[in-house]
Parts: structure tokens; sequence; C-alpha cells
């Protein structure tokens, strides 16, 4: 059996849930290698660390169908019910992720192309992002095909390719994608691939033949295919019985979540929703780097869609920016040590078409993802609003350039019990008012304070106040008894004391 040596500095055990960088190691160096490796004799592991690639998640959907009036929101944006086709709100977008350190927007795409699927909705969305590509300032564009909303799938249901035409549909989106957009020079490309997102990837079923062939055309066309992100990561099943073995054969470079909020699941949500995301996105790591496939982490600043399906919803609070904090500090190891370790252990390869392999200096640099730029109705966006303002952009910048000063070593990861090395506070993020609280919260909060300040001096004056009297004279001393006089004479119970 093949082992991994780990240099006495680096041996010390990391948390990923159960596991440790030692059985990470392990499955990587056997399955990869096939051959022992010593993390200190790694040159690449001494590298200094590449700043993430940040993409944020975008929607073209403002103003189709009245969409403003139509879908309700908890907040309102700065720019008032804009409408999508005005590029001046385009231009103003693109300003803002330059200032929030955004590199690319992945939009939603539901296709377009095809003669088996008539969507005007759709039609009008691919114009957008169109026109978004046209805009050369260094913010890229990447698509998320979501073929669920084209083929009716439901919200959990699956998308089954083999069924009706659904597999025709699915090759001429991506054919028309090829011609349109990924040629594009401000098209997100990852080791000079194309990158596409491919929106709820596991509820796919009988999906292998069909997308093969798919990128097999794309590949005749362009000469390469796409670095498929897959939206993969879920809650359940387990994460051993994802369907690895498919995602493999379809040429998938790497696995993340969409978003993991899950308002079935109250418990993980709210203020134990950052632990608990990036424990799973952390659980992820020795499958997938088992079979070359990078992990993106995703951060949700918020998500409050109350005011859309009912009150009763479990929401995830901006707290004036601690949440998004919080997210990423505990995905950081994934941003700053996952790209070192890749290296290493695959030797710069990126797995490509067919389980080919082709060498690039950027092929593991991190990702990180942000839902959302502009997702209102559910209450994740960090475009300006008219509360907070560019907080958020201000704030996610601040985290981006700091990652390489992180004291974060590689050999020590975040652990099940909740515990995190000493990371660095943005400096250029100066905390406000947070405007996200009711009335009745502060309040609340107030009252809880209150109590706990009297219950600490209350305790305190207990334990230490009698002393304190005794010491200041305030109080006299206990009486003795050889302080009585000699000839007092103690009462007996039922005698008289003669006078």
């Amino acid at each position: 059996m093949m082992a991994l040596a780990l240099s006495s500095a680096s041996s010390q055990r990391i948390g990923l849930g159960s596991r440790s960088m030692f059985g990470i190691g392990l499955v990587v160096a056997c399955v990869l290698c096939g051959c022992a490796v010593r993390v200190d004799a790694i040159p690449n592991l001494q590298m200094k660390p590449d700043p993430p690639t940040v993409g944020a998640y975008y929607f073209n959907w403002y103003n189709l169908d009245d969409q403003w009036t139509r879908v309700s929101r908890v907040r309102d944006p700065q720019l008032g019910n804009y409408d999508q086709n005005n590029p001046e709100v385009l231009q103003q977008h693109h300003k803002w992720a330059k200032m929030a350190g955004i590199d690319f927007f992945a939009m939603l795409w539901q296709g377009a192309g095809s003669a088996d699927v008539e969507d005007e909705n759709g039609v009008e969305i691919d114009k957008r992002i169109s026109a978004h590509l046209a805009i050369n300032d260094g913010v890229k564009t990447a698509l998320v095909y979501n073929i669920r909303d084209v083929v009716d799938a439901g919200t959990r249901g699956a998308i089954d390719l083999a069924e009706s035409n659904f597999c025709q549909i699915f090759t001429d989106h991506l054919m028309y994608a090829a011609k349109t957009h990924f040629p594009s020079e401000n098209y997100m490309k990852y080791g000079g691939s194309p990158v596409l997102f491919l929106y709820a990837l596991r509820d796919y079923r009988n999906y292998e033949n069909c997308i093969k062939l798919a990128l097999e055309e794309i590949k005749l066309k362009l000469g390469q295919t796409p670095y498929i992100i897959g939206d993969s990561i879920w809650w359940y099943p387990s994460v051993e019985k994802y369907d690895w073995s498919g995602w493999s054969k379809v040429n998938v470079s790497a696995v993340t979540a969409y978003n993991l909020y899950d308002g079935g699941q109250p418990s993980r949500m709210g203020t134990s929703f950052a632990w608990n995301s990036a424990q799973l996105f952390h659980d992820v790591v020795t499958a997938a780097w088992a079979r070359r496939m990078m992990v993106v982490p995703t951060v949700v600043p918020s998500f409050d869609d109350t005011k859309l399906h009912g009150s009763d919803r479990p929401t995830i609070q901006r707290d004036g920016g601690a949440e998004l904090v919080q997210q990423w500090k505990q995905n950081l190891w994934l941003m700053k040590c996952q790209p070192k370790f890749m290296r290493a252990f695959t030797g710069g390869f990126l797995a490509g078409f067919g389980r080919s392999k082709k060498r690039s200096s950027t092929a593991f640099s991190p990702i990180v993802m942000v839902n959302s730029f502009n997702e209102w109705h559910e209450g994740t966006e960090i475009e300006p609003d008219t509360e907070s303002g560019e907080l958020f952009l201000k704030l996610l910048n601040s985290l981006k350039s700091e990652v390489e000063n992180e004291d974060l070593p590689c050999t020590q990861e975040k652990d099940a019990a909740r515990r995190s090395p000493k990371l660095l506070y943005p400096k250029n993020f100066k905390s406000k008012k947070d405007k996200s609280r009711t009335k009745g919260d502060s309040a609340w909060i107030k009252g809880v304070r209150f109590i706990g300040w009297f219950f600490i001096m209350w305790v305190l004056f207990l334990a230490g106040g009698p002393t304190l009297l005794k010491l200041t004279g305030a109080r006299p001393a206990k009486v003795k008894d050889d302080d009585l006089p000699e000839d007092f004479q103690v009462p007996q119970p039922g005698k008289k004391k003669k006078v």
C-alpha cells in the first residue's frame, strides 16, 4: 500500500468532519499519483497563493413581465426599478462589479437557438447577455445553463435528458452558446477553456451520452471543450453517493453549489449556516480531488424570501456584513490552499474531455462564487440598495484583497469543533449600524444585555460584597467568644437572671 509521508511540522490532524489532511493526501496520492509524496518536498506547496477569482451570479430578468411589481422583495435597489434593456444600467453594474473585485458575472441562461422550444423571455435574456459581452471593461461573463425551467422539471424534479426531445434541446442550446458566446474575448475562460455552469446537475438523469455528444460537437467547432462547473453539491444524499462516475465521464472539472439555502432544514440555516455550509464544501474535497475536480465554494451574504413565501421561512440575516465575513472566512482554506494541493498532487495537469490532460499555469487558480449580485427576490443581493449603499461591494473587495495575508497555514484547516485560526478582519470595512434589525429586535437585545449585566453584578456582590464591607469598616467583624467579659454568663433556658 502506498502512503503519504508528511513532515513533522505538517503532520497535525485537521478537520474535514471526521477526516484529516492525511486522509485527503492518502486518497489523492494513491488515486492520482501512484507514489509516495512528502508535502514538505513539494515546491508548489510553498507558492504564494493566487488571488481568488470571484464570480457573482447575475440575473437579467428585470423588468421582464413587470418583474419588479409582480414579485415581492425585502429591500429596494439604489437604481430604483430599473430595466436591463437600458445600457446605462449594465454599465453601472459593471462599474460596481469592478469596485467589488468581481472578475465575472455568472448569468442564468435558459438557452436559445433551438427549434424545439419557444421562450420569448429566454430570447430576450440572451440578447441582454450579448450586451454584457460587448462591454470590454475586464468583467467577464459566463453562462449558467438552466434547462430545468425549459423542460418544466419542477423545483426538485429529475431532469431526464432521455425524455422526449430534451437531449436535442440541450445539444442545440450548447451549440448555440459555442457559436455566439464562447468565442467572445469577454467570455470567462479558465485554463483557456470557456466556463460553463450546469445548474442543478445533481438532478440530471440519463445524461451521459447526450452531454458527451454535445461536447464532441463543440470540440469539433472550437477545438476545445468547456470547463464545466457542476451545480452538484447538496445536503443529501451523502457525499459518497453523489454521481461522481457520471460527472467524470462528461468532463465536469469542478463542483459547486449554486445556493445551499434549504427552508426545510431550519436548524442549518440562520446563524449556523456559515459553518454548516462551509463544512459541506469541505466534506466534498476528498471525493472531488480523487477525480481531479476542484471544489468551488459559494458565499451567500443573506437570504430572505419571506415577502415571497411567507414569514415562517427561516432566514439568513445580513447582520451588517458579518454573515458575509463569516462565510468567507470559513471557506478561506479552499481559496488559499486547495490550489496548492491540486498543483502538487496532479503535477499542474487539468483533466480535459475524455480525461485527457492539459497543462495550464492557471488551471488551479481558486474560484469563489457570490450568490448573488442582484437576486432581489431572495434577498441575497450585494448590489447597492437604499439602506446599505455600496457597503457590501467594499466589504467583498476588502475580503478578496486580504486573502494572501491571512494567517492560515495549509496544514491547519477548519475543524468540526467550530474553531478557526486567527484571521484578518477587513481593514477597509468600517462597521455601520445594522439597519436589518427591527425596533423589536433592538429592544430585545438591550433587555438581554441589561439582565445579563444585572446578573453579573449580583453574583459579584454575593461573592465579594461581605468581604468588601468588612475591609472598609462598614460592617463589624463577627463577635468571637474570647471578646466577651470574663464575668458574663450565658442565660439558661427557663431561668431568670438575678438582678
